[in-house]
């Protein structure tokens, strides 16, 4: 319609009907209408991008929580490892001390000796029992333990599973709305060029009836002829024609200008949605790796707990047979008796000394051969490292 009224004060123009003046400043108010059309269309599209990236933000910022807790996860594991190797080591340091106290009490009472047989029997027995009961209690412990680890494990991994899984589709529904209003755009940018289309051709349709009404009336009064005013009325249609066309051009490539803006942008955001694809996807392969890891170490922990058990269990019973062989000995030596209330505390003593010196000589066997055999079956030695702390008490 702004194009129509612009030809027809040009119109009147030429033949006389309007002045200079009131054409000029009808053009001036076009050209503020259609600076603020351009400068709404501007405004909108930079509405969209703050849309756009208000959503990137938030999915940063919940990237940024998760790997806050996964850090306050690994410090509090930290402290968890820490405290333990402190409470090895305090108990170490007790070993030791008790140790001592029972070389030294068992050098004062190296001479005692046991009253009978069925003491002897009774004794056997009891040790047994407390060994067995023993071994239950640490084999309860460990899969008491390991069954903890594996929960919690199988948590962590299940939360960053949903997390991902959460970013994806947020990803994918902000990349639908934005294929949903750049189609809308377009649809609405179609309908527009239709609409001026149809008005065009409705004014090429009035203007051949105009045409042809005006040539079934009388014919006009014939004008003085002039050439000089001819002249300047053929200037004047030939300028007007010269200046809707440069119009119609300008506005041309306005709107082949709007349309790069709006494909690059669509190219910007498509780039964007797929390196965020990629970086999930490459974040979760390094978690699963990361995982598969664990889960190696864990089965490699269990094999190593089992071999300590059964290790432990060797060495108690070859204690326990070395130290009834010494028993029977000292009984046949032996023809006097003692207080058995002094001899008990002795053969507790001597009990726990024997177990402690024959545990720490199966630890520096077992660890040899376990750390032997994971070479041979091509362990990387990253992980042997973590296999000897682990044999030997310590603790990252």
């Amino acid at each position: 319609m702004q194009k129509l009224d612009l030809e027809r004060f040009h119109r009147r123009a030429a033949s006389g009907a309007a002045d200079s003046d009131r054409v000029r400043e009808y053009e001036r108010r076009l050209r503020i209408d259609i600076d603020q059309d351009d400068v709404a269309k501007r405004i909108r599209a930079a509405e969209a991008r703050a849309v756009a990236l208000s959503g990137i933000e938030a999915q940063l910022a919940t990237k940024r929580r998760m790997l806050e807790r996964e850090a306050e996860q690994e410090a509090k594991a930290h402290e968890l490892a820490m405290a333990i190797r402190a409470a090895r080591e305090a108990e170490a340091q007790e070993l030791a001390e008790a140790k001592a106290r029972q070389r030294a009490e068992f050098k004062r009472m190296q001479s005692a000796q046991i009253a009978s047989r069925q003491s002897a029997r009774l004794l056997d027995a009891a040790m047994r029992d407390q060994e067995a009961e023993q071994l239950r209690a640490q084999a309860a412990r460990d899969a008491e333990q390991h069954r903890h680890r594996e929960a919690k494990r199988r948590q962590a991994m299940a939360a960053r599973s949903a997390e991902a899984q959460r970013l994806n589709r947020a990803a994918l529904e902000l990349k639908r709305r934005k294929m949903e209003a750049e189609a809308q755009e377009d649809a609405r940018m179609v309908e527009i060029a239709r609409l001026k289309g149809e008005i065009e051709a409705e004014r090429v349709a009035r203007q051949a009836r105009e045409k042809r009404e005006a040539s079934r009336s009388f014919a006009p009064p014939a004008r003085p002829h002039n050439p000089e005013a001819l002249r300047v009325e053929k200037e004047e249609a030939l300028r007007l024609r010269k200046h809707q066309a440069e119009k119609t051009l300008a506005h041309r490539r306005a709107e082949a200008a709007e349309r790069a803006k709006r494909e690059a942008a669509k190219r910007e955001m498509l780039e964007t949605l797929d390196f965020q694809t990629r970086f999930k996807a490459r974040q979760l392969e390094k978690e699963q790796s990361e995982d598969a890891l664990h889960l190696e170490r864990m089965r490699v922990d269990a094999e190593i707990a089992e071999e300590k058990q059964e290790a432990r269990a060797r060495a108690r019973a070859a204690e326990a047979e070395r130290y009834k062989a010494a028993l029977r000995e000292q009984i046949v030596r032996s023809s006097k008796t003692r207080d058995r209330s002094r001899l008990e505390p002795l053969r507790e003593k001597e009990q726990a000394r024997l177990a402690a010196v024959a545990r720490a000589n199966l630890l520096e066997q077992y660890k040899a051969d376990t750390v032997g055999r994971l070479r041979s079956r091509g362990v990387p030695e990253e992980l042997v490292r973590d296999v000897t702390r682990v044999a030997t008490g310590a603790t990252d």
